[in-house]
């Protein structure tokens, strides 16, 4: 791809269709399955709990082919200082200047001090329920479940935060 950097808007929903979080963000670089982007602070998140600024730059990872998406912050974010979180998810689609996913639910972060958390368990378990998760896409979230969770405990790619946030 030769039109990069590009300013992209990144749009999630759940699985029934309804807005997760959507926002502006440049797309890095496109390689394979794998897309980067960075999201500068201040960058406006609209989302179901409302409008909020986000308070650390973060860089973006996105696959076309993997359950997951991954941001890491630049600094310490939120009360829990997060530096890398995972959403589990569908496959990323890019759509001309919109790249889409559909979150599922459980996430998995890293902490400023190195503790690895699953988190949104309970979330998982009703939205399983309420949306009629098929038995394909539960598999996959639960593979891609101990995949992240085995990567943020040993800081594999791409959990290897400091290669993708510069410094």
């Amino acid at each position: 791809m030769t039109d990069l950097p590009r300013p992209v808007r990144i749009a999630s929903t759940k699985y029934d269709g309804s807005l997760h979080y959507e926002f502006g963000a440049t797309l890095l670089s496109h390689e394979g399955s794998m897309l980067t982007f960075r999201v500068p602070a201040g960058t406006v998140l609209k989302g179901y709990r409302g409008d909020v600024d986000v308070e650390t730059a973060f860089t973006a990872l996105f696959w076309t082919d993997r359950h997951y998406n991954i941001y890491h912050n630049v600094s310490p974010a939120g009360r829990r200082g997060i530096m890398s979180y995972a959403n589990i998810a569908t496959p990323a689609r890019l759509d001309g200047d919109v790249l889409r996913w559909i979150d599922l639910d459980l996430d998995v972060f890293t902490d400023a001090d190195g503790t690895v958390t699953l988190d949104d368990v309970d979330e998982f378990e009703d939205h399983r329920a309420r949306f009629a998760y098929p038995d394909e896409l539960v598999a996959a979230v639960f593979a891609a479940r101990d995949e992240l969770l085995e990567l943020a405990k040993t800081g594999g790619f791409p959990f290897d935060r400091e290669a993708h946030v510069g410094t």
